[in-house]
C-alpha cells in the first residue's frame, strides 16, 4: 500500500505526541507541539489539494471513457461493456458536475 502525504503527516503527529509524552524539556515540548499544529494545517492543505486535483483527474477520466464509448464498434459483443462504461461515465459526470452528454 502506498502512503499518502496525509498518512505521513498523521504518522508524524502520532510519533510527536509519543515524544512529547516522554520529553521533560519545556522548550522541546513547545517546539514539538508547534510542529503538531503545523502538520494539522498541512493535512488540511493536502486534503484540499487532493480535492482540487481529484476533480480534474476524474474529469479527464470521464472524457477518456466518453471517447472510447463514442469510437466503439456497434456490435453485440461489446454492448455489456459499453453499458458499464456509460454508467461509470455518468457517475463521473455527477461527481464532477460536468455534462454527461457524449
Amino acid at each position: 500500500m502506498n502512503k499518502t502525504t496525509i498518512d505521513y503527516y498523521k504518522e508524524a503527529i502520532e510519533q510527536l505526541r509519543a515524544y512529547v509524552a516522554g520529553e521533560t524539556n519545556e522548550e522541546n515540548i513547545e517546539h514539538a507541539a508547534s510542529k503538531i499544529k503545523e502538520y494539522r494545517f498541512k493535512i488540511i492543505d493536502a486534503s484540499f489539494d487532493d480535492l482540487v486535483h481529484r476533480t480534474s483527474r476524474l474529469t479527464t477520466l470521464m472524457f477518456d471513457l466518453k471517447a472510447v464509448i463514442a469510437n466503439a464498434s456497434n456490435v453485440p459483443s461489446v454492448a455489456g461493456a459499453l453499458g458499464k462504461l456509460q454508467g461509470l461515465a455518468s457517475d463521473l459526470a455527477t461527481v464532477t458536475g460536468k455534462s454527461s452528454a457524449t
